[in-house]
């Protein structure tokens, strides 16, 4: 697997200092494992990454016996984790979205000329309703289960996918009186980069999956 950068610490700190497995999971648009897999994200956005997300943990929940499953995942991750949630999988019991997108359209909007759009179409004007619609998230997360913790957190100067998405999903959720938690990387961008920010990440990693640990030595 590619490295995921300063999360690899917190992931490590995670297996080797709590009773906790984590699947490190490379989904459909990934890079580094041939073509095929890089490419079947194209017009595919929220269908078949959900779809093969969720496969891999029924698979690695069964064979590891595990009795509770969180999804946490930064920038696409991020999305995905929020877009899982979105589909109330009984699987699930809580996600972890880092500068994540929560509106792929309104990103445009906000963005234009992102290389991003090469994932619907050669431009915004070309993607239809119905892409739009399978990758979009606010219209089901509004119907999940209010008790399953949802935390979103973001670089409050992430320029890349403006703090705002996140922000709005936040306001969004609360509205709904869903379980969610606001996580503020202050002076982060896109990318976390200080150690307070990682050992930051990582303790609200621990809170979430219910591990009592007051600090992350990593």
């Amino acid at each position: 697997f590619r490295s995921y950068g300063v999360y690899d610490s917190t992931l490590s700190y995670i297996t080797n200092e709590t009773q906790v497995s984590v699947l490190k999971l490379d989904y459909p648009g990934s890079v580094g494992h041939g073509k095929n897999l890089s490419e079947s994200i194209y017009q595919n956005v929220g269908s078949i990454d959900v779809e093969k997300t969720l496969e891999a943990i029924e698979i690695a929940k069964e064979k590891l016996g595990a009795k509770k499953v969180y999804v946490v995942g930064p920038s696409y991750g991020g999305y995905l984790a929020l877009k899982i949630a979105s589909k109330n999988s009984p699987l699930i019991d809580g996600v972890f979205s880092v500068n994540g997108v929560t509106d792929w359209r309104n990103l445009f909007n906000q963005i234009q000329g992102s290389p991003l759009i090469a994932l619907f179409g050669k431009n915004k004007t070309e993607v239809s309703e119905e892409l739009w619609a399978a990758a979009g998230i606010y219209a089901d997360i509004q119907n999940t289960d209010n008790k399953k913790p949802i935390v979103i957190g973001f670089g409050n100067q992430d320029r890349n996918v403006p703090f705002a998405q996140s922000v709005a999903m936040i306001n969004f959720l609360k509205a709904n009186k869903k379980n969610v938690k606001e996580v503020v990387f202050k002076n982060e961008g896109h990318s976390l980069v200080k150690k307070s920010s990682v050992k930051q990440f990582c303790l609200e990693v621990l809170k979430l999956i219910g591990e009592k640990k007051k600090s992350c030595n990593i």
